[in-house]
């Protein structure tokens, strides 16, 4: 029976002999986007609630009662925005591809805790894809992996460096 050494920075179990060569990471322009996105819509927000509370307003001519259920409204939406922000920035920052020295595991986080394992002698291609001006512009690029037998396809998106990363798993596979 093989025992298994549990490394919690990492949050996956390697087995004895086991290491990691190669941590991949998700590039850090998406957070950036979806923070912008959500102070964007809190300045939105922020002017909606600035144009209903307005005592002439011309816009919204509401009851202190209208005034009042709106701004409920406005200020369950912003809770809502900020919380799905942090959760999207937690999913998207913990989400990593570990390879090791023995095969590759996708680390998936908060209510999705599978882990694919594919081992490295399974893998029949690596390659990698950069589609569109944005991904061009941010050298940005899709990993995908296919394995030997079942036909499953892997794929982990929005790597900052995929050829680099494509060049390690190559070696790492022949070897």
């Amino acid at each position: 029976m093989k025992q298994k050494n549990y490394n919690p920075k990492m949050g996956i179990s390697l087995e004895v002999g086991e290491r990691i060569i190669l941590e991949i990471k998700r590039t850090k322009i998406i957070p950036i986007l979806i923070f912008a996105g959500a102070c964007l819509a809190s300045v939105l927000l922020f002017a909606l609630y600035i144009l209903i509370n307005a005592e002439n307003s011309f816009v919204f001519a509401l009851d202190a009662n209208g005034r009042a259920f709106f701004l409920l409204v406005i200020a369950i939406v912003l809770g809502t925005v900020w919380i799905a922000t942090l959760i999207s920035l937690n999913v998207y920052t913990t989400n990593k591809l570990f390879v090791t020295n023995k095969r590759q595991r996708v680390a998936n986080s908060l209510f999705d805790t599978a882990m694919n394992v594919i081992d490295l002698v399974s893998v029949e291609d690596v390659s990698f894809k950069q589609a569109g001006l944005f991904e061009h512009l941010f050298e940005v690029g899709t990993l995908r992996m296919s394995t030997i037998g079942d036909e499953t396809t892997y794929i982990f998106k929005y790597l900052d460096t995929p050829t680099d990363e494509l060049e390690t798993i190559t070696h790492y596979v022949h070897i």
